[in-house]
């Protein structure tokens, strides 16, 4: 994930990143599932709420607090890992969303991201 040197070896909790759209559409297609719409994905992405910028409301950090893993810094040279991380975090820190999806590695994108074809 950081280059030649790196190792995915003790991150099997984490997202999966530098996946193609074309990658992504042969493993859909695969699995017998598609990708989903533009309008799915919205929808997936705001928890099957309306009016909602973020799965967990309107506000960047409620509270002051990070809901979301994210590069925080001067992209790509330095990450202050302000949000608790200086890369991906395993997906469980996550709150759990409420499209009655579970946190681990056998749920985590396939109930969002794929679907049936």
């Amino acid at each position: 994930p950081e280059g030649p040197d790196s190792s995915i070896q003790a991150r099997g909790d984490h997202p999966v990143v530098h996946v193609s759209w074309n990658d992504a559409v042969a493993y859909c297609s695969w699995m017998g599932k598609r990708l989903p719409t533009e309008e799915e994905w919205e929808m997936a992405c705001r928890a099957g709420k309306e009016d909602r910028l973020f799965p967990w409301g309107n506000k960047w950090m409620p509270g002051g607090k990070f809901y979301s893993n994210i590069w925080t810094g001067e992209f790509p040279k330095t990450n202050t890992g302000e949000d608790g991380w200086e890369g991906t975090c395993p997906v469980t820190e996550s709150p759990a969303p409420s499209l009655g999806t579970r946190h681990d590695r056998e749920c985590v994108g396939v109930d969002l991201r794929l679907v049936d074809s």
